[in-house]
This record gives structure tokens, sequence and C-alpha cells, in this order.
């Protein structure tokens, strides 16, 4: 299992947190957000991680060779094309991965250990949901279910007339070896001055066309969107001294 780690965007609001420096590297207890991320991974069976990072990011290079870990290592998506486009240039193929959003993190962080579980018993995708107002439900993937509990549909974003589903991707996506097939099949037809492609619609598809498609509800892992300056203090708070 490989983990997948696209970094964040530079997120305009959070320059007054991180004065231009990637809010990877911003300090939550005793370690950088990343460093949370990373020991996720690990702990749910990954044996090695790929950074997806910016060129525009060099203090992130410059803090994944400081770790001196084999089982971390970096690649770069040179232009903003999407998720799914971040998650083809980790280059990795083959094998089943989990993609871990760079901002979020979760304490203790055992939820994903059991997407990495379902992938292994045979699902072709999945992620980790959970429950969330319908004011936010145009800010996150999310899933709709039917009256049975399996998987019909991924959205990317919708707005909250668009679903009655209020179950929404928590910054956590499993890809099966052949769903990670589709998604650089998908990535050799984007062209470069065409929309960003995320993970949703390739996902979507394969539901579509019956691949089992896991959505693993969060357990009771704390989850913390660094994202916003609010989450990252609201994070910093909870967290103080750990």
């Amino acid at each position: 299992m490989v983990g997948i780690v696209p970094a964040a965007g530079l997120g305009k609001r959070m320059v007054e947190v991180t004065g231009g420096a990637p809010k990877e590297l911003l300090p939550v207890g005793d370690r950088p957000v990343l460093a949370w991320v990373l020991d996720e991974a690990f702990r749910a069976g990954c044996h090695r991680v790929v950074v997806v990072s910016s060129p525009k990011k060099p203090d992130l290079d410059r803090y994944l060779t400081s770790l001196n870990d084999r089982r971390v290592s970096v690649a770069h998506q040179t232009s903003c094309r999407g998720l799914a486009h971040a998650v083809a240039c980790a280059g990795v193929q083959g094998e089943p991965s989990v993609v871990l959003m760079a901002d979020v993190f979760m304490v203790p962080g055992t939820s994903l250990g059991h997407l990495v579980r379902a992938l292994l018993k045979g699902a072709w995708a999945g992620a980790l949901v959970r429950p969330v107002p319908e004011a936010d439900v145009r800010r996150y993937g999310i899933v709709e279910r039917t009256p049975a509990g399996s998987v019909s549909r991924l959205l990317e974003k919708p707005n909250p007339e668009e679903t009655e589903s209020r179950w929404a991707v928590s910054g956590r996506y499993g890809i099966g070896a052949e769903a990670m097939d589709a998604v650089h099949r998908a990535c050799l037809d984007l062209a470069d001055d065409g929309p960003e492609l995320y993970l949703a619609p390739i996902l979507s598809a394969g539901i579509a066309a019956g691949r089992p498609f896991a959505a693993v509800e969060l357990g009771q892992d704390l989850l913390f969107d660094c994202g916003s300056p609010e989450g990252y203090r609201s994070a910093v708070s909870a967290l103080d001294g750990a």
C-alpha cells in the first residue's frame, strides 16, 4: 500500500497565518501538519509515501529531505491541473494507494486503516466519509448511497440542492490498482489548457460500471482541517503541547 500526499494549494486566506510559507509545515503541537499526515499513513500500513509537491514550495522539499526517511519521496506537479493529475504525478501504478490531503490530519488516525483493509479485501476504490451540515456540502466531494447502503455516485463539490446526501469525503481517498490505472488513463488525455481533473468523476464512472466503492465512516478520530485560518487555530488549540 502506497500513501500519496498531494500538497495543498497556496491558499490566499492562509497567507495571514503562513506568511507565504507552505501550510503543510505549520506547527501543530510539537511537529508540522505534514508530520501528522505521514504518521497516519504509516500507521495505516503504507510501506512508502509519495508527497506530490510544487516547484513553488522549495521549503517543503527541504523538509522532506531533512527527514532522511527512505520511505518518503517527493514528486512534482508543475502546474495546478487538479487532484487526479496530482495523484498521477506520484507515478504509482499496479498497486493500491490511499490519498491523504496534506492539510487535513486525524488524531489518533486509526480510521484510515479501515479504508486500507477495504481496498485489500477487493474494493475498487473508496473514501473516508462523515456527515456535514447542508451549508458545507459545496466544499467537499459527496457520496450518495442507495437505500441498501451501497454507494451509487460520487459528486465533486455539488450545490446542496443537487443532492440529498450530506456524506462528505473527509480528506482521504482509497484507490485500488485498477482504479489507479483509470486515473492515469484519464490524465493522458488532459490538455495543457483544459480544465482541472478531479478524482470524483473518474471514480464515479467506476461506480456506474458496477465496481465496488467503500464508503468508510469516520470513527473516533478527531479531524483537523488546516486549510483555513480558523481550522488551523482550532488544531493548535486542541493539540497544544501534544
